[in-house]
């Protein structure tokens, strides 16, 4: 019974997070603020900021292949650049 009770809270709790975290993404969305995610694309320093490197043989030199923090956008303007892993090696 216990652990019902306990499952019960954690369950509440967690769809209480994620209500509050769409209502957030709304109203910012609202105001100009886009979240990006840039897995999978080319390097652009103006846009991330490279915490380390990911060896992957398959994937192009300069590549975003980690993201450990999303960016965001204030109209169209970077207000926090997505931080990523990206592939060694000198992008062509």
């Amino acid at each position: 019974e216990g652990g019902e009770k306990a499952f019960g809270l954690l369950k509440s709790l967690h769809e209480g997070i994620a209500m509050t975290e769409k209502q957030m993404v709304s109203v910012l969305r609202k105001n100009g603020v886009e979240r990006f995610d840039p897995t999978g694309e080319p390097f652009d320093p103006n846009l991330h900021e490279a915490r380390f490197e990911v060896p992957v043989p398959d994937k192009a030199p300069g590549t975003v292949v980690v993201v450990t923090k999303v960016g965001y956008t204030l109209h169209d303007r970077v207000i926090r650049p997505a931080e990523v892993g990206v592939v060694p090696g000198e992008a062509s």
